[in-house]
């Protein structure tokens, strides 16, 4: 039977430290779906490709491209008549939309506005991040709020506050006093008599969150820890057997080798960097570790859904012309605005192809 049997709780919880790579990829395949069915299901016949906003608004106050007709020929007039509505236009002379609602559907949910004033690309990117980022955050807060009970479990079960106590002040009853007598200065607790003269310590009613943090932080704390303690535990694990001395664990600071050749006394400890780190201590603190962890990725979602928001108000801002000077000059004729949608192009003297336009 390994430590790691006996020292689990019941719960156990696997856990990896979230990537956005994975998340970027689904945004990635959200928008290519978008911008690939699109063009399919129009070269189909199965609708006519609204080509500006007036036809998104009121369909039949502006010409549409209609790709059911087999004539190549007849798509290609119909994109010119369409492209010529907006090249060379003079945006000074119209109103600019100036729609605040959108800015406030945006706020709400990235990209909203977009969709709602017929900027489909931008919207369902957006729409498709937020979703994702979401997914991430609450993923993230259910993994957190798991592993901690998981840690809190774990401490409940192996970290005894009496027996800690007992070693701190020297309590005849403990078995590891005297043991803790030979640390006292590596840990700062020279003058300790009680549980109250270690700075660090704060009770559970006091701050339950630090209590459950000291356990596994600080050197001073380790005593606690059933391997120090605990002698039956140590019997049934075969490791803890052989290096604990009358069945609990004792490392002396201060023990050299009695005999030359005889073996470094560091090997009766756990780890030989740091003789404070039991098993159950590092198993503790990989649990507590995991949970930050997902807490951390949590906040950093949750920084994102606001800054993705504040993107797209101010994007919508400036595509209604309440920032930006976005309407306040004219067109140049050969700069004309290019509608957005699926359109008709030529390529050489005999070539027609179908092409997404965005303005962006």
């Amino acid at each position: 039977m390994s430590a790691r049997d006996l020292a689990a709780p019941e719960r156990q919880s696997m856990t990896m430290k979230w990537s956005p790579f994975p998340s970027v990829l689904v945004v990635l395949v959200a928008v290519s779906t978008f911008a690939v069915s699109m063009p399919a299901a129009a070269a189909s016949g199965a609708f006519t490709v609204p080509t500006t906003l007036d036809d998104v608004l009121s369909p039949s106050s502006a010409p549409s491209l209609d790709l059911a007709t087999g004539d190549p020929s007849t798509w290609i007039d119909a994109q010119d008549g369409i492209d010529s509505q907006w090249s060379g236009e003079s945006a000074a002379g119209r109103e600019a939309p100036r729609r605040i609602w959108a800015l406030f559907a945006s706020a709400a949910v990235p990209g909203l506005g977009e969709t709602l004033t017929g900027r489909w690309l931008r919207g369902s990117a957006l729409i498709a991040a937020d979703a994702v980022v979401w997914s991430v955050r609450i993923d993230k807060n259910d993994e957190g709020d798991e592993l901690e009970q998981d840690y809190k479990d774990f401490a409940d079960l192996h970290w005894s506050e009496e027996e800690w106590s007992k070693a701190i002040g020297g309590d005849p009853d403990s078995g590891i006093d005297e043991n803790f007598d030979l640390w006292r200065e590596r840990v700062g607790a020279e003058d300790a008599t009680s549980i109250d003269d270690i700075a660090l310590y704060v009770s559970r009613e006091e701050d339950l969150r630090e209590w459950y943090e000291n356990a596994g932080k600080w050197d001073v704390f380790s005593w606690g820890w059933r391997e120090f303690w605990d002698a039956e535990w140590n019997r049934n694990i075969e490791y803890n057997a052989v290096i604990t001395r009358n069945g609990v664990y004792a490392p002396n600071p201060y023990m050299p080798p009695l005999d030359e050749g005889d073996p470094d006394p560091r090997d009766r400890w756990f780890d030989r960097s740091d003789a404070l780190r039991t098993p159950l201590r590092d198993e503790y603190v990989g649990i507590r570790n995991a949970s930050n962890d997902a807490f951390e990725t949590r906040d950093q979602m949750t920084t994102i859904l606001l800054l993705t928001r504040v993107f797209s108000v101010l994007q919508m801002a400036y595509l209604e012309g309440f920032v930006g000077g976005r309407f306040d000059a004219p067109v140049p004729a050969d700069h004309g605005m290019t509608s957005r949608g699926l359109g008709v192009t030529k390529f050489g003297p005999t070539g027609t192809g179908l092409a997404w336009k965005v303005t962006y």
